[in-house]
């Protein structure tokens, strides 16, 4: 049951500009980054003149668009109005400078995705229509997201990555050389981290063929390259050999119908082991106040953009999935300070 929300927040003025006004602080955050303008100024406060050159653009445009991240705090400005200089905010050599390890840039190619914007322009449509306008959706091959995805993830992808492997790790009760399949496995950071985590374990993963290469690489920089195995191809269609263990869908059911989410959660359980664990990771809708589940319902609209009956389930839908896949009655676990819920069950 969601929360009930004990005092509603009075829409002001205020709060409708920020919501109409919202999608300028991004562009102008997002164009910094693919122009790597964070970078131009890790070395210290520069003015627009000397920044101009290091992004190639004209100083005129430069300037402009330092002055709007310094409104926005994501540049500090100094000096006088005339010239003044810029320079990285705390955190920011942390988080906006490409050579940082914590570099978190690359989310703003899924976060904000060029796709994501053209979709959400087309919303007024989309829902008078009820349909997405994709010709290529996104569960089909070629759906260009899927790649940016798959080399950066989000800010939670790690997090939820090990609250999944601690579930597994406990369920093994100290087994080793577990036989791990990902379905949709895109990055694989799921299966590598249990992989990682349990010795001999091996890992396969399917996904289409474009974006395998962030698998493989991730799985040589884990030092699993020997240990893990890709399969493109349709996962609704593809052999997915076996058997196995494990098989984890992580972030993949709100893509499809209950229908076809069940359908597709029972290959992976058929390829399973006699007493093998199924997990699912996602966002939830329908456990929490709607404020607190801003991510998941967000989710639900890009899913009503992009694909032909994708949205995110509510806890009870999760159930009705994994029960028609063959595993009644999963546990459910929260993973304290991330969005979404873990799915775990044995098959009979």
């Amino acid at each position: 049951m969601a929360e009930e929300n004990p005092k509603a927040v009075p829409v002001t003025t205020p709060m409708l500009l920020r919501a109409l006004l919202a999608y300028k602080e991004t562009s102008v955050l997002r164009t910094a980054l693919e122009l790597r303008l964070f970078d131009a100024l890790a070395a210290g406060p520069a003015a627009a003149g000397e920044v101009a050159p290091v992004i190639g653009a004209p100083e005129r445009s430069t300037r402009i668009l330092l002055r709007a991240l310094a409104s926005i705090g994501f540049v500090v400005e100094s000096g006088p109005a005339e010239s003044p200089r810029y320079d990285l905010p705390p955190g920011g050599h942390d988080l906006l400078v490409t050579s940082s390890p914590r570099y978190a840039g690359g989310g703003a190619l899924v976060a904000a995705s060029h796709l994501e914007w053209e979709s959400m322009g087309a919303l007024t449509d989309i829902v008078r229509s009820g349909r997405t306008p994709l010709t290529v959706d996104a569960g089909s091959p070629g759906f260009g997201y899927w790649h940016d995805f798959a080399a950066h993830g989000t800010f939670a992808t790690r997090p939820v990555a090990a609250g999944a492997a601690d579930a597994v790790q406990q369920w093994s009760a100290g087994r080793d050389g577990l036989r791990i399949l990902e379905l949709g496995c895109g990055h694989a950071l799921f299966g590598l981290e249990m992989c990682r985590r349990l010795p001999g374990s091996t890992l396969t993963g399917v996904d289409w063929e474009e974006v395998l290469p962030a698998a493989r690489k991730n799985a040589a920089e884990a030092g699993l390259g020997d240990r893990t195995t890709l399969i493109p191809g349709d996962l609704f269609t593809v052999d997915l050999a076996g058997p196995y263990d494990v098989v984890v869908a992580a972030n993949m059911l709100p893509q499809f119908s209950p229908e076809d989410g069940a359908r597709l959660l029972a290959r992976g359980v058929s390829a399973l082991v006699p007493g093998g664990i199924g997990v699912a990771a996602g966002f939830t809708v329908g456990d929490q106040s709607a404020t607190r589940e801003y991510g998941a319902r967000m989710l639900s609209l890009l899913m009503l953009a992009w694909t032909q009956h994708g949205e995110v389930p509510t806890t009870a839908g999760y159930r009705d999935i994994f029960a028609r896949a063959g595993i009644p009655d999963p546990t459910v676990l929260d993973l304290p300070g991330l969005p979404t819920r873990l799915f775990l069950g044995k098959r009979g």
